[in-house]
C-alpha cells in the first residue's frame, strides 16, 4: 500500500496540537481560535496560498480542542530555549544566568518555566552547568519563599515547616477551673490558747548589752568603713576598661563577589559564576561589572557582547565607575551596540567624574587625537 502523505494543512494542525505550539495565548489550553491563528501563521511562513477561514453561529465562550501537552515550553523565548538545549556547555552555562533572572523577575508561567528549566539543568552532564543550576535554583526558591510565615500550611493542609499551629478558639478544649490557693490558715475548729515561747538561750532577757560588746561593734564598724574608703580610692585611680574593638564584617554580597573573583582567577567557573550571580542579584555593583567581563571575554560562557553590555549597564546605573568606562569602550568600538563616539565620550566622562582612572585616561586619549 502506498504511504499517504498528509497535506500541509493537516501536518501543521497535528504538529501544533502535539507539540503545544498552537497554544498561542499561553493559557494552557489549545482553543479553536488558538489553532486557527497558529495554522494561518505557519502557512504564511511556508509560503502556502491556503487561507483557512472560520465562522461562528450562536457561539458563547471558547471551544477548547485540547490541553497543551507541554505548557511551559513556549513560555521561554525561542533563543533562550535554544541555548538551554545547546550542545555547547558554555552556552548552557550562560543560559543558567538568564533563567535565574527570569525566574526571579517574572510572574506566572514564564517564572515557572524558567524554574523548571533550571531543575532540568541541575542534572546536566557538565559539572559546571549542573553546579551553577543548583546554586541558581536554591537562590530562586529562597527568593520565592520570602515573606512566607513560619506556620503557613501547604495546599494539602500539612504544616510546611513542621511547626505546631495554634488551635483555633472554636476547637480549644474548655479551660480547667483554676485551683484556689488559700494563703490564710484555716480557722481553728475550737479556740486555742496561744502561749508565749520561752526566751532562747542566746537572748539577753531584757538586759542592757555590756560595754565590751559595744566597743567591739564600734571597732568593727570603723574597720568596715575604712576598707570601703580604700576600695573607692583604688577604683577612682584605676583606668576604665576599654571596649573591645569592633571589626566590621563585609556584607554577604561582598563576600560572594570576592570569593567569585578568586575562583575566576583560577578558571574555576563552576564555583565562580553562581557566587557572582548571587552577589549581583543582591545588588553588588562590582559583581554586576564582573559578570559583564565574563560575557565580554567569554570566560566560562559563550562570548556575548550584548549580554556584557546589559550587565555593564546595570552596574553603571548602580554607580560603578569601571562599568561606566566599559560602556564607553563598547560604544567607541561598536561592540554589542551601534558605534557612537558621542556616547562613548559621555560614558568616559561619567567614569572620570566617578574617579575612575581609566575614564580619565580615555578622555585624554580622545582629546589628543
Amino acid at each position: 500500500m502506498e504511504k499517504v502523505t498528509p497535506s500541509i494543512f493537516t501536518e501543521i494542525v497535528v504538529e501544533g496540537i502535539a507539540s503545544g505550539e498552537a497554544d498561542t495565548d499561553l493559557d494552557g489550553n489549545i482553543t479553536f481560535d488558538d489553532l486557527h491563528a497558529y495554522v494561518v501563521e505557519q502557512l504564511r511562513a511556508r509560503n502556502s496560498r491556503q487561507n483557512p477561514q472560520k465562522w461562528y453561529f450562536g457561539l458563547t465562550g471558547d471551544i477548547v480542542l485540547a490541553a497543551n501537552p507541554n505548557p511551559h515550553a513556549r513560555a521561554l523565548a525561542e533563543d533562550l530555549r535554544a541555548r538551554v538545549e545547546s550542545e555547547d556547555a558554555r552556552v548552557r552555562l550562560g543560559a543558567v544566568i538568564d533563567l535565574d533572572a527570569l525566574a526571579r523577575r517574572s510572574d506566572g508561567r514564564r517564572a515557572q518555566a524558567a524554574t523548571r528549566a533550571l531543575e532540568a539543568l541541575t542534572k546536566d552532564d557538565s559539572r559546571a552547568v549542573s553546579a551553577a543550576a543548583k546554586a541558581a535554583l536554591a537562590d530562586v526558591l529562597d527568593h520565592n519563599q520570602e515573606g512566607v510565615g513560619p506556620t503557613q500550611a501547604t495546599p494539602s493542609g500539612e504544616n510546611k515547616n513542621n511547626d505546631v499551629q495554634a488551635t483555633p478558639e472554636a476547637e480549644k478544649p474548655f479551660a480547667e477551673t483554676p485551683k484556689v490557693v488559700h494563703l490564710l490558715p484555716p480557722q481553728l475548729s475550737k479556740p486555742e490558747r496561744v502561749e508565749a515561747l520561752p526566751p532562747s538561750s542566746g537572748a539577753t532577757g531584757g538586759k542592757t548589752p555590756s560595754k565590751q560588746v559595744i566597743a567591739f561593734l564600734a571597732i568593727a564598724a570603723v574597720l568596715v568603713v575604712a576598707g570601703l574608703i580604700y576600695l573607692a580610692a583604688r577604683v577612682s585611680h584605676s583606668p576604665l576598661p576599654q571596649p573591645a574593638p569592633v571589626v566590621a564584617s563585609s556584607p554577604p554580597s561582598e563576600n560572594d563577589w570576592l570569593a567569585g573573583k578568586r575562583y575566576m582567577d583560577t578558571n574555576n567557573f563552576a564555583e565562580a559564576l553562581p557566587l557572582l550571580l548571587r552577589s549581583a542579584n543582591a545588588g553588588n555593583q562590582d559583581a554586576m561589572n564582573s559578570l559583564g567581563d565574563v560575557y565580554y571575554d567569554g570566560r566560562g560562557v559563550a562570548q556575548d557582547d550584548t549580554k556584557a553590555r546589559e550587565w555593564y549597564q546595570k552596574a553603571a546605573d548602580a554607580g560603578n565607575g569601571d562599568a561606566m568606562f566599559n560602556l564607553g569602550w563598547l560604544y567607541e568600538k561598536g561592540r554589542g551596540v551601534t558605534r557612537d563616539p558621542t556616547k562613548a565620550r559621555d560614558w568616559y566622562q561619567k567614569a572620570a567624574d566617578a574617579g575612575n582612572i581609566r575614564g580619565k585616561g580615555a578622555l585624554a586619549r580622545l582629546d589628543s587625537n
